[in-house]
Protein backbone atom coordinates (compact mmCIF):
# COMPACT_ATOMS: atom_id res chain seq x y z
CA UNK A 1 0.00 0.00 0.00
CA UNK A 2 1.53 3.33 -0.71
CA UNK A 3 -0.03 6.45 1.15
CA UNK A 4 -0.61 9.96 -1.06
CA UNK A 5 2.20 11.35 -2.08
CA UNK A 6 1.30 14.79 -1.25
CA UNK A 7 -1.31 16.46 2.10
CA UNK A 8 -2.12 19.92 2.47
CA UNK A 9 -2.09 20.97 6.07
CA UNK A 10 -4.05 23.60 7.80
CA UNK A 11 -3.93 24.74 11.55
CA UNK A 12 -6.68 26.57 12.67
CA UNK A 13 -7.95 28.17 15.88
CA UNK A 14 -11.96 29.26 16.70
CA UNK A 15 -11.76 32.67 16.95
CA UNK A 16 -12.15 33.94 20.75
CA UNK A 17 -15.10 36.33 20.61
CA UNK A 18 -17.17 32.98 19.09
CA UNK A 19 -19.53 31.35 21.70
CA UNK A 20 -19.09 28.01 22.54
CA UNK A 21 -22.48 27.67 20.40
CA UNK A 22 -21.12 28.87 17.33
CA UNK A 23 -17.78 27.17 17.87
CA UNK A 24 -19.52 23.89 18.09
CA UNK A 25 -21.67 25.33 14.82
CA UNK A 26 -19.08 25.48 12.81
CA UNK A 27 -17.20 22.70 13.76
CA UNK A 28 -20.45 20.96 12.44
CA UNK A 29 -20.28 22.73 9.08
CA UNK A 30 -16.41 22.29 8.87
CA UNK A 31 -16.96 18.62 9.49
CA UNK A 32 -20.02 17.95 7.27
CA UNK A 33 -19.54 20.24 4.31
CA UNK A 34 -16.28 21.51 3.90
CA UNK A 35 -14.34 18.85 4.03
CA UNK A 36 -16.55 17.31 1.58
CA UNK A 37 -16.17 20.28 -0.46
CA UNK A 38 -12.42 20.80 -0.38
CA UNK A 39 -11.70 16.91 -1.19
CA UNK A 40 -13.83 16.96 -4.09
CA UNK A 41 -13.83 19.80 -5.69
CA UNK A 42 -10.00 19.72 -5.40
CA UNK A 43 -9.13 16.27 -6.67
CA UNK A 44 -7.95 14.68 -2.62
CA UNK A 45 -8.11 11.56 -2.15
CA UNK A 46 -9.31 11.89 1.51
CA UNK A 47 -9.80 14.92 4.01
CA UNK A 48 -9.60 14.59 7.85
CA UNK A 49 -10.32 17.01 10.99
CA UNK A 50 -8.37 16.88 13.91
CA UNK A 51 -9.00 18.97 17.72
CA UNK A 52 -6.54 19.36 19.39
CA UNK A 53 -6.08 16.73 23.00
CA UNK A 54 -3.28 17.69 26.04
CA UNK A 55 -0.09 18.64 23.88
CA UNK A 56 2.55 15.72 24.69
CA UNK A 57 5.68 16.86 25.56
CA UNK A 58 9.34 15.95 23.50
CA UNK A 59 12.20 15.28 25.89
CA UNK A 60 13.74 18.47 23.80
CA UNK A 61 12.73 21.31 22.38
CA UNK A 62 10.45 23.96 23.15
CA UNK A 63 6.77 24.01 24.24
CA UNK A 64 5.00 25.56 21.42
CA UNK A 65 1.09 25.83 21.42
CA UNK A 66 -0.32 24.43 18.33
CA UNK A 67 -3.31 25.06 16.60
CA UNK A 68 -6.45 23.46 18.44
CA UNK A 69 -7.64 21.93 14.70
CA UNK A 70 -5.23 20.26 12.39
CA UNK A 71 -7.36 19.50 9.18
CA UNK A 72 -5.17 17.16 6.80
CA UNK A 73 -5.63 16.68 3.27
CA UNK A 74 -4.35 13.98 1.60
CA UNK A 75 -3.69 13.69 -1.74
CA UNK A 76 -3.16 10.87 -4.43
CA UNK A 77 -2.88 12.53 -8.04
CA UNK A 78 0.70 15.55 -8.46
CA UNK A 79 -1.27 17.24 -10.29
CA UNK A 80 -4.37 17.71 -8.15
CA UNK A 81 -1.61 19.47 -5.86
CA UNK A 82 -0.07 21.59 -8.68
CA UNK A 83 -3.36 22.96 -9.89
CA UNK A 84 -4.18 23.62 -6.15
CA UNK A 85 -1.09 25.41 -5.66
CA UNK A 86 -1.52 27.25 -9.21
CA UNK A 87 -4.94 28.25 -8.59
CA UNK A 88 -3.56 30.18 -4.92
CA UNK A 89 -1.47 32.20 -7.19
CA UNK A 90 -4.59 33.92 -8.77
CA UNK A 91 -7.12 35.15 -6.56
CA UNK A 92 -10.36 34.15 -7.23
CA UNK A 93 -9.64 31.19 -8.95
CA UNK A 94 -10.95 27.80 -7.93
CA UNK A 95 -14.12 26.63 -5.83
CA UNK A 96 -16.06 28.86 -4.34
CA UNK A 97 -16.95 26.72 -1.04
CA UNK A 98 -19.89 27.04 0.89
CA UNK A 99 -19.98 29.80 3.38
CA UNK A 100 -19.87 28.85 7.17
CA UNK A 101 -22.40 29.77 9.75
CA UNK A 102 -19.89 32.10 11.13
CA UNK A 103 -17.75 34.18 8.63
CA UNK A 104 -14.19 33.32 8.03
CA UNK A 105 -12.69 36.04 9.40
CA UNK A 106 -13.94 35.22 12.69
CA UNK A 107 -11.67 32.10 12.61
CA UNK A 108 -7.81 32.04 12.79
CA UNK A 109 -5.79 30.22 10.44
CA UNK A 110 -2.58 29.87 11.76
CA UNK A 111 -0.70 28.30 8.16
CA UNK A 112 -1.68 26.44 5.17
CA UNK A 113 0.66 24.51 3.29
CA UNK A 114 1.17 22.17 1.26
CA UNK A 115 3.84 18.56 1.63
CA UNK A 116 5.36 16.10 -0.14
CA UNK A 117 5.68 12.46 1.42
CA UNK A 118 9.41 11.61 2.35
CA UNK A 119 10.66 8.30 1.39
CA UNK A 120 10.50 4.85 3.69
CA UNK A 121 7.34 6.37 5.50
CA UNK A 122 4.34 4.84 6.84
CA UNK A 123 2.20 2.89 4.45
CA UNK A 124 -0.56 2.67 6.81
CA UNK A 125 -3.87 4.99 7.18
CA UNK A 126 -3.63 8.27 9.14
CA UNK A 127 -4.07 7.38 13.31
CA UNK A 128 -7.50 8.19 14.62
CA UNK A 129 -4.88 9.88 17.47
CA UNK A 130 -1.59 11.29 16.44
CA UNK A 131 0.58 13.61 17.01
CA UNK A 132 2.29 16.21 15.21
CA UNK A 133 6.15 16.89 15.36
CA UNK A 134 8.03 19.65 13.74
CA UNK A 135 11.80 18.77 12.72
CA UNK A 136 15.24 20.15 11.44
CA UNK A 137 15.73 17.95 9.10
CA UNK A 138 13.69 13.97 8.54
CA UNK A 139 16.29 11.92 9.40
CA UNK A 140 20.05 12.51 10.25
CA UNK A 141 21.44 9.87 8.31
CA UNK A 142 19.65 7.40 5.86
CA UNK A 143 17.08 9.59 4.03
CA UNK A 144 14.37 8.10 4.91
CA UNK A 145 11.52 8.96 7.70
CA UNK A 146 11.41 8.13 11.33
CA UNK A 147 9.94 4.23 12.07
CA UNK A 148 5.99 4.35 12.09
CA UNK A 149 5.71 7.79 10.96
CA UNK A 150 4.40 9.90 7.78
CA UNK A 151 7.06 12.54 7.17
CA UNK A 152 6.61 15.40 5.28
CA UNK A 153 8.61 17.97 3.45
CA UNK A 154 6.91 21.53 3.19
CA UNK A 155 7.08 22.36 -0.26
CA UNK A 156 4.84 25.45 0.05
CA UNK A 157 3.49 27.96 2.95
CA UNK A 158 0.46 29.70 1.22
CA UNK A 159 -0.63 31.52 4.39
CA UNK A 160 1.37 32.47 8.24
CA UNK A 161 4.42 30.80 9.39
CA UNK A 162 4.29 26.64 9.92
CA UNK A 163 5.63 24.83 12.49
CA UNK A 164 9.13 23.60 10.32
CA UNK A 165 9.99 22.74 7.43
CA UNK A 166 9.72 19.24 7.79
CA UNK A 167 6.58 17.52 9.79
CA UNK A 168 6.08 13.96 11.01
CA UNK A 169 2.42 12.68 11.72
CA UNK A 170 2.81 9.61 13.97
CA UNK A 171 0.05 7.55 16.35
CA UNK A 172 0.29 9.63 19.81
CA UNK A 173 0.68 5.93 21.65
CA UNK A 174 3.69 5.30 19.74
CA UNK A 175 7.19 7.06 20.70
CA UNK A 176 9.19 9.23 18.79
CA UNK A 177 10.92 6.43 15.74
CA UNK A 178 14.40 6.22 14.84
CA UNK A 179 15.88 6.28 11.98
CA UNK A 180 17.39 2.89 10.24
CA UNK A 181 20.68 4.34 11.28
CA UNK A 182 19.64 4.55 15.12
CA UNK A 183 19.29 8.52 15.04
CA UNK A 184 15.95 10.60 16.51
CA UNK A 185 15.02 12.94 14.10
CA UNK A 186 15.77 16.57 16.69
CA UNK A 187 12.46 18.14 17.26
CA UNK A 188 12.45 21.89 16.76
CA UNK A 189 8.75 21.65 18.82
CA UNK A 190 7.33 19.57 21.02
CA UNK A 191 5.15 17.26 19.09
CA UNK A 192 1.09 18.01 19.46
CA UNK A 193 -1.52 15.58 20.14
CA UNK A 194 -4.43 15.34 18.44
CA UNK A 195 -8.01 13.26 17.93
CA UNK A 196 -9.56 13.04 14.51
CA UNK A 197 -13.19 14.49 14.79
CA UNK A 198 -14.35 14.34 11.05
CA UNK A 199 -13.66 12.62 7.48
CA UNK A 200 -14.46 12.53 4.53
CA UNK A 201 -13.46 9.94 1.84
CA UNK A 202 -13.65 10.88 -2.26
CA UNK A 203 -14.63 7.32 -3.07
Amino acid sequence: MTPPQFAYMVGIDPGESLTERETEGFARYYDDVHLAEVTLANGFARGTRYEAVTPVLAPSGPSVPGPRWLAVYEIEDPTAAERYLRDQQVPGTGFRYTPGPVDWSLMTVRWRMMARLLPGSSAGPLPSDLCLGAHEAATTAGGTAPRGARTYEVVAELAGAGPGRVLSLRPSSSEAGEDPAGHTPRPVTAPHHFRRVGEHHAR
